[in-house]
């Protein structure tokens, strides 16, 4: 499945990368996730050729779609999972993984692989940032159904994202 986003926000594209990269955007994005409790970084390392290699841990809050509850009591209060990204200051761009924090079998069923390009518009006094998630779930019987689920959750999120980037240009503007 596919998901593009796209959010103009008041601000030249240097500014807006700069923000992606900096602490306090994850900060103000926990609380417009849904069920994630906090985000936490693991690592980055700047490479020769500029750019960056970011990992990020997320732990949300565990919450089953109704026809699952049956199996809620199984479930863990928590799930986590990792964001490894790769950033390119001098193209304003993000490339990234997300890795769930599961067995290594299970983890056969699920791949995705995703970008984040911040692009000049209006003569540069603004910019759109542009979002794209490819992703497959392999589960007989389940796939169409975790994979609809699974758009509305990234939706949500690359809404919520759109929203810091937006409130935080607005407000420093």
């Amino acid at each position: 499945m596919h998901v593009e986003h796209r959010t103009t926000i008041t601000a030249e594209p240097d500014a807006v990368f700069a923000f992606i990269q900096s602490p306090e955007y994850h900060q103000a994005l926990v609380p417009r996730l849904h069920l994630v409790e906090a985000i936490e970084p693991v690592s980055e390392e700047r490479a020769e050729d500029g750019t960056i290699m970011r990992v990020a841990r997320y732990t949300a809050r565990a919450e089953l779609p109704g026809v699952l509850k049956r199996f809620e009591a199984k479930a863990p209060d928590f799930v986590h999972w990792e964001e490894r990204s790769q950033l390119n200051p001098l193209t304003c761009e993000l490339r990234y993984e997300i890795v769930p924090e599961m067995p290594e079998r299970w983890r056969s069923y699920y791949a995705n692989q995703g970008t984040l390009r911040v692009e000049p518009h209006a003569g540069g006094t603004e910019s759109i940032v542009v979002q794209h998630l490819e992703f497959s779930v392999s589960v007989p019987g389940l796939s169409l159904f975790i994979g609809k689920a699974l758009r509305s959750e990234i939706t949500r999120i690359f809404d919520a994202q759109g929203t810091v980037l937006r409130d935080h240009f607005d407000t420093n503007a």
